[in-house]
């Protein structure tokens, strides 16, 4: 809604460990085997997102092609 994406360490956790301001902050989206990264055990590498800033990069795992959106 704000264009925020936050970083929580677990999902009881009520403070964002990690924010990003994707409109103003992110300067590529990679997708697939595109974020030359690995996707966890079980998940398929076409399910990864990887948004990179000018500083740092997050590299996000869907549970499939559809939440990918």
């Amino acid at each position: 809604v704000d264009g925020y994406l936050r970083y929580f360490e677990s999902p009881d956790s009520l403070e964002a460990k990690k924010t990003l301001h994707i409109p103003t902050e992110v300067i590529a989206i990679k997708t697939g085997l595109d974020t030359e990264a690995k996707a966890p055990e079980g998940k398929h590498n076409e399910h990864l997102i990887k948004l990179i800033t000018r500083g740092d990069s997050w590299i996000l795992c869907a549970d499939d092609i559809d939440d990918m959106l």
